[in-house]
């Protein structure tokens, strides 16, 4: 009987650690799916917010400042991912604020923009390289954002290299949408930043990750975008109609999938997890009772009960 009890415990315990690691296992799964929704909605909230806000102008005329200081500069750029001090571009309230929202239909991603490739920003979204332009438009800008190939609960730049010469990038901010089209991509080296000079006449974005995608992770992409006019209806159609690529169709499946499998899977252990505890109490609540006590019910016949069943009612009858 104590041997039986030992037993049970160490399956209770076992499925317990089993069901641990599949909630583990489910929550970057569920973060990933729900970042990209909640991107969606939060994008709304933010770009309400830049309307309204009265500061709006001198935050424009400073980063206007700030770019022709860069324009007349020569460049001088630290690795966002294997630098700590970058510098910093002091023209919000709070650097942690959103400057802007990215859209690159592509790849199905609304990512935030921050001012400064801090390690916090390019771990909550895309950050603005120091030492290159704001992404507010403009002749002889170029602006450099910088993000990881997938960091935890998203996939940021994941499939970066799934972009190609004419697609569309759009930056939102408050009431302006600026459109890009992708150019040209490169492979370079983490310090070859003559690449990223400002170009003369031109608006331009890029897009700067890790390269390749498996670790280790010496190049850097780049994916540069440049400037298209056109109206913000416009944008909002080509938007919609864009292609998402095919790889990042199949990511999303496969999380959905492997959330779905996850999720029965932790229903089916809770459910073993249950069925073993109430064995463990029935086999203690037999472990308590008295043996004096102990009845043992065997199977009776019912034809020992006819007979008494057929004078029961017989003498119904005859009252």
């Amino acid at each position: 009987m104590k041997e039986n009890s030992a037993k049970k415990k160490i399956k209770i315990f076992g499925y317990i650690l089993i069901l641990f690691g599949l909630i583990t296992l489910a929550f970057p799964f569920s973060k990933r799916i729900y970042s990209n929704i909640e991107n969606k909605y939060k994008i709304e909230k933010i770009i309400k917010a830049q309307k309204e806000d009265e500061k709006f102008d001198q935050i424009e005329e400073k980063a206007k400042e700030y770019n022709e200081i860069v324009k007349k500069s020569d460049i001088s750029m630290v690795d966002p991912f294997t630098s700590k001090n970058l510098g910093s571009v002091n023209i919000l309230n709070n650097q942690d604020d959103i400057f802007a929202y990215i859209e690159i239909p592509k790849l199905n991603k609304k990512i935030p923009i921050y001012l400064d490739a801090s390690y916090e920003h390019i771990a909550w979204g895309l950050g603005q390289v120091s030492g290159t332009s704001i992404p507010i438009g403009g002749k002889s800008t170029r602006s450099v954002l910088a993000g990881h190939r997938g960091w935890w609960g998203d996939t940021m730049l994941l499939y970066a290299d799934d972009l190609v010469e004419g697609d569309k990038i759009y930056i939102k901010r408050a009431e302006k949408t600026l459109t890009y089209e992708v150019s040209s991509k490169e492979v370079i080296g983490p310090y070859d930043w003559e690449k990223l000079k400002v170009v003369e006449g031109e608006d331009i974005i890029t897009l700067l990750t890790c390269h390749p995608f498996r670790w280790p992770r010496p190049k850097r992409l780049l994916v540069n975008a440049k400037r298209l006019e056109e109206k913000e209806e416009q944008a909002q159609d080509e938007i919609q109609t864009t292609q998402i690529s095919k790889n990042v169709k199949i990511t999303n499946y496969l999380y959905l999938g492997f959330l779905i499998i996850d999720f029965l899977l932790i229903l089916f252990v809770i459910s073993k997890i249950i069925k073993t505890i109430r064995n463990f109490e029935c086999l203690c609540l037999r472990k308590r009772r008295p043996s004096s006590l102990t009845i043992s019910l065997k199977p009776v016949s019912l034809r020992k009960f006819i007979p008494v069943m057929i004078f029961s009612l017989s003498c119904r009858l005859l009252a």
